[in-house]
């Protein structure tokens, strides 16, 4: 288990906790290093999803402005997970559950994550 800091990001829809890239790329290279597969970069580069596009059912309210760019903290294990030509690491942590808390959501569905990259 791993402590990691993020800074949270509203992109339509979606709330990311963002990283430093530097921790994706160390897996990426290592991964290659492991597998012989060249994974391609995330879309917002290192991050963790908090919402997931679940913008309808968002409480009304200042939070956007109240979230965006808070720092949070929370864990990651390096177990990478590799499911439908994606590979990712475990997250979890008490700050990620309280943003969801913030804009009126529960427990998210999926389990949250860092991905690390993309086979395909």
């Amino acid at each position: 288990m791993f402590k990691g800091k993020a800074y949270l990001q509203y992109h339509t829809a979606w709330i990311i906790a963002k990283c430093d890239d530097q921790l994706v790329e160390y897996y990426r290279w290592w991964y290659y290093r492991m597998y012989h597969i060249k994974l391609m970069r995330p879309k917002f580069g290192a991050h963790v999803s908090i919402v997931r596009g679940e913008e309808e059912n968002i409480t009304q309210g200042n939070w956007e402005r109240n979230l965006n760019g808070k720092e949070i903290e929370f864990y990651y294990s390096n177990d990478i997970v590799d499911v439908y030509n994606y590979v990712w690491m475990p997250c979890w942590g008490e700050d990620l559950d309280n943003v969801r808390k913030e804009v009126g959501l529960g427990k998210p569905i999926k389990s949250y994550h860092m991905t690390v990259g993309r086979t395909k």
